[in-house]
């Protein structure tokens, strides 16, 4: 299975992909390219505001992943997929998996399940019939809604499906026709968060030139044209329905609705912000409810989940921290966050937000050493408090060492097939492979550079991902390496 990555692209005098966010890793990183951080000639660290734009598209997918229905049902899904994937790990020495071949035939079900439930919330970018090609301009030319369900484990879950049907118009200026794509959170929160990047560059006065590809970057305003009709709001009003939507436990379906409510409101003569206000308020009944859901029930069983597995254990009460704080906050006023944007960005709103909202951690790429390309070079920093607890251990230490759990799980899985790989035949590099400090990285380059995990059995200590790996079998193992 394909796992989306939240990307921004540059002009290319700004270099290529210039941003990544990764949901549910709860980490952002930005190309050499996009050079938010920097160090200065005193060697303490800047930032470059120019890139701003870049950092806060990649910021708002953070944003949503731990602030929204949506998101949370994302990582609530790695979180279930992640007890399975334990299971193909072999309690010995190196942390290797065997692959789906050690599940049972009903976890190999479950998972698969798991993984087209999230896949149908997720929806796609686009029609994969123009994937790769140059797109000029679409048209959305109808919307087919199906109520279905899908079975896990013993129940059917109710799937609504969306399905959008376009008339897309090449470069060449040629029409492919009659194409369609599932509709889903994947291109309501690219839209949003592209939404928030022009905002941000026009207040801020950036002056980046951003490619905007039409899909998914575009689907919220196309789509609003079709339901409501011409936008006035520079997007606005698009970019609030679709927060609105992420709230919804099926945000597709759900948008489709809201946006019929809101041209119900506008034919009846009610303003832009009138008729925002009046959708809100059928919405927040269904809103509050499933927030409560999230609480009383699947919070409290992810938490379970963790408990007893070392620093998982303290990663998923942070975590948690965070849902509860700003689900609160929607149940309260859905689009709190989205007020600052109204009708112009404030820039002193949107500074004061980031710190009342501090980021994930940040991974600065920096150009490689050509004389030693594997030597440190990128930044890694930490948003959050800097204080040491009674276990010796910070904020930073629980969330790396998780964001190396979700690397190792998904390391794992197949792109194309709905299944684990076993180790032997996966060649990846640990995510913090050129921002580690730590000793140790010095003896074991070739398994940080192509099997992380083999890390798990080093003698002088463990790393993030080591302790990642710990976390994963169950081993409650947390001393951390010390820093060079």
């Amino acid at each position: 299975m394909a796992i989306n990555e939240h990307r921004v692209h540059l002009k290319p005098r700004y270099g290529g992909v210039a941003g990544v966010y990764e949901p549910n890793h709860f980490l952002i990183t930005l190309d050499s390219s996009a050079p938010y951080l920097f160090v200065n000639t005193q060697e303490k660290l800047g930032i470059n505001e120019q890139y701003l734009p870049v950092f806060g598209h990649e910021y708002w997918h953070f944003w949503h992943n731990i602030s929204t229905v949506s998101g949370f049902k994302a990582f609530a899904f790695t979180q279930h997929l992640l007890m399975l994937f334990g299971g193909t790990v072999i309690d010995d020495a190196d942390g290797s998996s065997r692959g789906g071949v050690m599940l049972s035939t009903a976890e190999e079900k479950r998972a698969t399940a798991l993984a087209e439930l999230q896949r149908d919330h997720d929806g796609d970018a686009g029609p994969g019939s123009v994937e790769g090609k140059p797109v000029k301009n679409f048209e959305v030319t109808g919307v087919i809604e199906h109520d279905e369900t899908k079975p896990l484990g013993t129940k059917d879950i109710p799937n609504p499906k969306v399905r959008i049907n376009v008339d897309v118009q090449l470069k060449d200026d040629t029409y492919v026709r009659g194409q369609s794509f599932t509709f889903g959170a994947f291109a309501i929160e690219e839209s949003i968060a592209h939404y928030v990047q022009r905002s941000i560059n026009k207040a801020f006065g950036s002056g980046i030139t951003f490619i905007t590809t039409e899909f998914p970057y575009r689907v919220l305003d196309r789509l609003f044209g079709f339901l409501v009709g011409p936008d006035v709001s520079s997007g606005f009003v698009p970019a609030a329905l679709g927060t609105l939507a992420l709230l919804f436990t099926h945000p597709g379906a759900a948008l489709v609705t809201l946006m019929k409510h809101y041209a119900k409101a506008r034919l009846i003569g009610l303003s832009d912000d009138q008729a925002l206000a009046k959708v809100t308020d059928i919405g927040k009944k269904s809103i509050v409810k499933t927030i409560a859901s999230v609480f009383d029930n699947d919070l409290h069983e992810l938490e379970r989940m963790h408990q007893g597995h070392g620093l998982a254990e303290g990663a998923m009460r942070i975590i948690g921290e965070w849902y509860r704080t700003n689900l609160s906050r929607r149940s309260v006023d859905p689009l709190f966050d989205m007020r600052q944007f109204s009708p112009s960005l404030d820039k002193t709103a949107f500074k004061n937000f980031l710190e009342e909202h501090p980021s994930c951690d940040l991974l600065q790429e920096r150009a490689p050493n050509p004389a030693d390309d594997t030597e440190p070079r990128d930044l890694l920093i930490s948003f959050l408090s800097d204080t040491v607890d009674s276990f010796g251990f910070r904020l930073s230490d629980y969330l790396r060492m998780f964001q190396a759990q979700q690397h190792y799980m998904l390391s794992h899985l197949s792109t194309d097939e709905l299944v684990f790989l076993p180790s032997a035949q996966r060649a990846v590099s640990c995510p913090f492979y050129y921002a580690c400090p730590l000793p140790i990285r010095k003896g074991m380059i070739a398994r940080c550079g192509n099997e992380p995990w083999m890390t798990y059995g080093s003698p002088d200590g463990l790393c993030w991902y080591g302790i990642a790996v710990a976390s994963t079998i169950g081993k409650v193992r947390i001393r951390l390496a010390v820093k060079g």
